[in-house]
């Protein structure tokens, strides 16, 4: 019997949806906070496929893992917790399937099934009325400060309307393409897609809640890999030098000889840089002290790792 391969479409964001099904892991059963709340990071990336890390998806599968692409922060997180590799996407769009995880329900259910869905406005459904991630938690504990830092990609319900008390606001893909949007200044070369400062504010906004004393849920959405596709020069050189080397072997977008895909190594570039992006979230978490009291990339045996 033939395996059908799983769609490469944002795979990872299904994957993080598992992440919120442990928020309530640490509160007891009559919803009463426990004594030391455990913090909360929920990390997503855009249009990143299941090959498209140098971890091994499928433990039976080599070729579920790229022999090109490096991911040495993912490999380390895989590592230290768990590759949660038996789950989807909501949606094979990104705005249903932001709605999904944000409200734990469907797209259908949502009424928001595609990118810009016309019958939902048209009946004036914004899921104002839904239960969010960061309410939840706020419901069973007060005392936690909820964060949402990228993209949102999700017009019906802007970020503070969903409960979070600091956000970017209603981005969408072009925030992670330019400085500024109506002007079309580009954003500075040493941050492509804006992974690093996406990343310092997330570390900022971490480091303020525990010298605090606060518990705190935070989601960082980056815009990357969606296109335009963007990374640091240096490192897009570097993998342009492998590829040469690779120059026989088949390229990950088809049957085309890798020598003939002149973005890949922009878009390899981009992948090793959200993974440094993702290795500096985790250096801060470890230098804060909070590994063993955090959900998410850092310890805590969750799907994610």
């Amino acid at each position: 019997m033939t395996r059908k391969k799983p769609n490469r479409n944002g795979l990872l964001k299904g994957v993080v949806c598992a992440v919120a099904a442990l928020t309530v892991a640490n509160f007891t059963a009559a919803g009463t906070a426990v004594v030391n709340p455990p913090n909360i990071v929920l990390v997503l990336t855009d249009d990143q496929g299941w090959t498209d890390t140098s971890v091994q998806m499928l433990a039976a599968e080599p070729a579920s893992k790229s022999d090109f692409y490096r991911t040495p922060a993912l490999q380390r997180m895989a590592g230290e917790g768990m590759v949660f590799s038996n789950a989807y996407s909501p949606a094979p769009t990104c705005t249903p399937s932001r709605g999904s995880i944000q409200f734990g329900k469907t797209p259908a259910r949502l009424r928001q099934t595609v990118v810009h869905d016309v019958l939902a406005r048209s009946r004036g459904i914004d899921c104002r009325s839904e239960i969010s991630l960061p309410q939840m938690i706020k419901s069973a504990d007060p005392r936690y400060v909820t964060a949402h830092f990228g993209k949102w990609g999700f017009p019906p319900r802007r970020p503070e309307h969903a409960g979070y008390d600091v956000s970017d606001g209603n981005t969408n893909n072009g925030d992670g393409d330019w400085d500024c949007v109506k002007l079309r200044t580009p954003l500075p070369p040493d941050d492509p897609k804006r992974i690093f400062s996406l990343t310092r504010r997330a570390n900022v906004f971490m480091e303020a809640q525990v010298k605090a004393e606060r518990p705190f849920f935070m989601q960082l959405s980056h815009y990357a890999l969606h296109v335009q596709h963007d990374a640091l020069e240096e490192t897009a050189k570097r993998y342009g030098k492998l590829l040469r080397v690779k120059q026989s072997a088949p390229s990950d977008y088809g049957r085309r000889p890798a020598s003939q895909n002149t973005s890949m190594p922009r878009f390899a570039a981009m992948i090793e840089n959200l993974d440094t992006g993702l290795g500096m979230l985790l250096d801060k978490v470890q230098e804060l002290g909070i590994k063993d009291n955090t959900y998410g990339p850092f310890g805590k045996k969750c799907p994610m790792g």
